[in-house]
């Protein structure tokens, strides 16, 4: 899917993401009402979230056919929300994977990657900078995911640390402890649905490598209780 970059389409994206927030599940918008009432994210941080999310809901089929990274839901808080990357004069850039409905409680891998900018006022798409396949640095994140959720017992049983929600490896991120031209390595906490929110100490740690391409994982280090 090749990334839109013509400015009539977005400005008509932005239109139908407007009219698509209207459709949104009763879940979503309580969810993004909550956020409002706390009073260190801005309005115009919750319309950009909520302009970003629905625009790139547009593209990709609507919601029957796509679902952004549950990240897209959340409160836009700087340093908090993985998928708001930059809040500046620029406006809101977003950047975030998605795929097919029930992709992440399935544990299935995204299939499209997205990086969409709002202006500062959040009320109009700036730019699609990429909407198309998942490019390596954000394969390799999801593919090392899914791989410690499978060795681990599956969601009912396991939940990564949040690092390894990021929409991409980087080199900031604290799960990533490598990234060369050998690919990736990964080293991140994990333990039982709700861990971090509790306050919970993890029970397990995962090390291990993907290649270059972000497609596979090549060694698995360790898997085991925090060292």
């Amino acid at each position: 899917m090749p990334a839109l970059q013509h400015s009539f389409a977005v400005r008509t994206l932005s239109a139908i993401g407007i009219t698509t927030a209207l459709h949104l599940a009763p879940t979503t918008l309580l969810d993004i009402a909550s956020a409002s009432a706390q009073p260190r994210v801005p309005p115009e941080a919750l319309r950009a979230i909520n302009l970003a999310r629905t625009t790139v809901v547009a593209l990709n089929g609507g919601l029957s056919a796509y679902r952004p990274a549950q990240c897209m839901f959340a409160s836009p808080v700087p340093g908090s929300n993985l998928c708001l990357v930059q809040d500046d004069a620029d406006g809101f850039l977003f950047h975030f994977v998605g795929g097919s409905p029930a992709w992440e409680q399935q544990n299935r891998l995204p299939t499209v990657e997205s990086e969409i900018r709002i202006a500062p006022q959040g009320r109009e798409v700036s730019e699609v900078l990429y909407n198309g396949t998942p490019r390596p640095a954000s394969l390799a994140i999801n593919v090392a995911r899914t791989r410690a959720v499978e060795r681990n017992g599956g969601m009912a049983a396991y939940e990564p640390g949040r690092c390894m929600q990021a929409p991409a490896a980087t080199r900031s991120n604290p799960c990533v402890t490598g990234i060369d031209g050998s690919g990736y390595r990964f080293r991140f906490p994990g333990g039982t649905p709700g861990w971090q929110d509790n306050d919970r100490r993890p029970t397990l740690e995962t090390e291990l490598s993907v290649s270059p391409d972000g497609r596979s994982v090549t060694r698995t280090i360790y898997n085991g209780p925090p060292r």
